[in-house]
């Protein structure tokens, strides 16, 4: 009896190392499959990033688009949300508007007859200039529009993902920056 004992234990110990060794291995190919979704995973988000920059190149290239911010930033202050609050940037080719709310200085208050402090221009666009880092994915727009009574440096940075950050300084003001999204010029509705 004794030794169909140990006949017995010898055979479970054998079946216990076997469902160990299918566990491990069944283990070990869960890894293996896991790292070859997190590459696959980081492929497709490189994909999108690229097919995301090259639309938001094209819309730049065409020099017809709009942006509409979501956050204020005043120099040296507090962050502002502006959703619901109507502001814009639209370049149309060679012209350029722009209606923003102001939260600053104004060193000058020679508005004519303006009824608001806000950053307000609809003119023709003077050095325009575009700078693409396809590297960074990131995409630089520069020029100068004006009002009646003061000139207006724009600076557009637009990212893969169509998020982009507007910095306009005057003549007569600091400087004030804006979060939102570029889009195409039809798709805004101000």
């Amino acid at each position: 009896m004794l030794a169909l004992e140990r006949k017995m234990i010898n055979l479970i110990y054998e079946e216990m190392n076997k469902i160990v060794l299918i566990i491990m291995i069944c283990l070990g190919g869960i890894g293996t499959m896991q790292s070859q979704t997190r590459a696959e995973r980081k492929q497709q988000k490189e994909e999108k990033a690229n097919i995301d920059y090259s639309a938001a190149k094209t819309l730049i290239e065409s020099g017809t688009y709009s942006f509409e911010a979501i956050w204020a930033n005043p120099s040296g202050g507090t962050r502002f949300s502006l959703i619901g609050n109507p502001n814009y940037l639209r370049v149309d080719n060679n012209n350029a508007a722009g209606f923003f709310p102001y939260f600053g200085v104004l060193h000058s208050l020679t508005n004519y007859g303006r009824t608001s402090a806000g950053i307000e221009f609809d003119s023709s666009i003077e050095n325009y200039k575009v700078d693409f880092n396809d590297k960074k994915r990131k995409i630089t727009v520069k020029f100068r529009s004006r009002n009646k009574s003061e000139w207006f440096d724009v600076i557009v940075k637009v990212y893969a993902n169509s998020s982009a950050f507007v910095s306009i300084t005057g003549s007569n003001r600091n400087n004030m920056s804006y979060d939102g999204q570029i889009t195409k010029l039809e798709e805004i509705n101000n």
